[in-house]
């Protein structure tokens, strides 16, 4: 995305070789992230939720058939260089009977999570008692603390 010629001048920052400016729109910038999901909407708009799903950079296209999904991904491809917007090809995936999108498996089947995300919660280490000692009474804090929950609550 090109960045609005009145915007170039606050979007600079200075090495020790100069000062640059931005022309394009980094994602380092503030707005960026919501500037490039409000484009990605407005151009995918008619496609969004039947077909494709789309967070910023990270766009997801399913279909029942082959043939249909070819088509699609010919809009896709094609809306994209309209848009002067470019993919790099080696972090797509093309016609996957299953994927991992934004940290889920989608497939067939339905969706899931990630198989490495749930291994990341199966390998967290169990609670130690290295935090103990700064907490003066454990017992009575974890006694007041159960008083807070619903079941304690007399009627």
């Amino acid at each position: 995305m090109r960045v609005e010629e009145s915007s170039i001048p606050f979007t600079a920052f200075k090495t020790k070789w100069g000062l640059f400016e931005y022309t394009v729109l980094s994602f380092g910038l503030c707005n960026a992230p919501a500037s490039f999901q409000a484009l990605m909407t407005d151009i995918f708009r008619a496609y969004l939720d039947q077909w494709l799903v789309i967070f910023i950079d990270d766009l997801c296209a399913w279909d029942s058939d082959l043939d249909t999904h070819i088509e699609h991904l010919e809009i896709i491809l094609s809306t994209l260089r309209e848009h002067k917007l470019y993919i790099k090809e080696t972090k797509c995936e093309w016609i996957k009977p299953e994927v991992s999108f934004l940290g889920h498996r989608i497939s067939k089947d339905g969706v899931s999570m990630d198989d490495g995300k749930v291994q990341a919660i199966l390998d967290w280490p169990a609670p130690s008692r290295h935090w103990r000692r700064l907490n003066s009474r454990p017992r009575q804090r974890a006694a007041a603390n159960c008083l807070l929950l619903p079941q304690a609550q007399p009627n």
